[in-house]
């Protein structure tokens, strides 16, 4: 298990320099980490065992007649639910359906679960990736290390005095030219 979520380390270590605020990093990080957790741990079958085991007569092979039944679907007999358990049904809601198709309750949703909740966890990753695109580390540039707060003073007042310049000098060009 650690091997799955090892390479989580990378993606929620420390940054020094900040350029969202603390709801955005929430969903940004928590959420997509929850999502993506509980996709690998439902499609890790050897972890938790399998997703979902029918009744295998002898000879048959169990893992491929379990595979079937994880595609195609179940489903259930809702008046077997008021039936005694043990004499007149083997389970609530499992019984024979006499040709009743009409009655029987189908149950699909579960084959979809790991990949809606993988595309869910890109769907919140999404806007910090566009957002880095986008950004593509400037505010990191503009601070120049200033954020270190042991250095010298004749240092930090060479730094400010770039920035300064910098931002001037592009300010004043965009409010010049009448753009944003």
């Amino acid at each position: 298990m650690f091997k799955l979520l090892g390479g989580l380390k990378d993606y929620l270590k420390w940054q020094d320099i900040v350029t969202d605020n603390a709801v955005f990093r929430l969903h940004n990080l928590f959420t997509t980490v929850l999502l993506l957790t509980c996709s690998l741990i439902i499609t890790a079958t050897q972890y938790v065992g399998n997703p979902i085991q029918c009744i295998v007569g002898k000879g048959l092979p169990a893992h491929a007649i379990n595979t079937y039944c994880w595609i195609t679907s179940t489903f259930t007999m809702p008046d077997a639910y008021l039936r005694e358990v043990g004499s007149q049904v083997a389970h609530p809601g499992v019984d024979n359906d006499y040709g009743e198709e009409d009655h029987k309750k189908y149950y699909t949703y579960y084959q979809w679960v790991c990949f809606v909740l993988f595309f869910q966890a890109l769907l919140c990753y999404l806007p910090k990736y566009i957002w880095d695109a986008v950004e593509g580390g400037l505010m990191r540039s503009i601070v120049m290390g200033m954020n270190i707060g042991m250095c010298r003073e004749e240092d930090k007042c060479n730094k400010k005095k770039v920035l300064i310049d910098y931002l001037l000098r592009h300010v004043r060009v965009r409010i010049g030219t009448g753009s944003a």
